[in-house]
């Protein structure tokens, strides 16, 4: 994200000095940070409930909606959540997305495990100071997780590379393992198409084309050769 937002600062900045408009481009030959681009394994459901054990309350809270529900774990998403986002009623929750060119909204509906803890949450902020926003930390709207992710996951004993946002990755990578359809995942992802989500999810989408394969009924072609004398015949077998 970093690395997207200079690239598109530096493009503003020699477009205004090819122009004039400036003297010259003031990050010309500024070195860009290097891509992230590693494939990290989502956390496991045992890693996330070792996790869960020793995380404070409102990390809690932000893990099982994100294990749930796939949102985005930052500000714009999963911190901005309101109690007037819950439809209790119709079980589902209403996102407004981060702004990364995909839906602007969309509803995802709620586990049966992420109904009953929302349930239970609502009735014990009925008492607290701000009763609107779903994440708390003493009686404030949270800003960032990441402290209390690292000290959650160093207590757990969690020493490989994990971020909050693997849990969105767990909850794509996942539905698209168990069969769920591509575009239902995409819209509760909040990416823009299908085509994003095959894109962002390639390791996953490849290895599920090529396990589709297998489901292909098979007729019982032997490469040209009679199984039990080994002569060419061309045929195709009965069985």
């Amino acid at each position: 994200t970093v690395r997207r937002e200079l690239s598109d600062i530096m493009a503003i900045l020699n477009w205004g000095a090819r122009r004039g408009m400036i003297p010259r481009n003031p990050l010309a030959g500024y070195e860009m940070p290097r891509r992230d681009d590693e494939i990290i394994q989502p956390p496991t459901p045992d890693e996330v409930r070792r996790i869960i054990q020793h995380a404070a309350p409102h990390l809690v809270r932000a893990m099982a909606i994100s294990y749930y529900t796939g949102i985005r774990p930052g500000r714009a998403e999963l911190l901005a959540l309101r109690w007037h986002n819950v439809d209790f009623h119709n079980r589902a929750i209403f996102v407004v997305s981060a702004k990364k060119h995909g839906l602007p909204q969309r509803m995802i509906g709620l586990h049966d495990e992420l109904y009953n803890l929302l349930a239970a949450w609502r009735r014990e902020d009925a008492e607290k100071p701000d009763t609107a926003h779903i994440i708390t930390y003493r009686g404030k709207p949270v800003r960032s997780l990441k402290t209390a992710w690292a000290a959650a996951k160093r207590r757990a004993g969690i020493t490989r590379r994990l971020r909050m946002y693997d849990l969105r990755h767990h909850f794509v990578t996942a539905l698209l393992e168990a069969g769920a359809p591509l575009k239902a995942v995409s819209m509760l992802a909040g990416h823009s198409s299908p085509e994003t989500t095959m894109r962002v999810y390639q390791h996953v989408t490849q290895g599920l084309l090529e396990s589709t394969i297998g489901r292909l009924p098979g007729i019982g072609i032997h490469n040209g050769l009679d199984t039990d004398t080994g002569d060419k015949t061309g045929v195709i077998s009965d069985g």
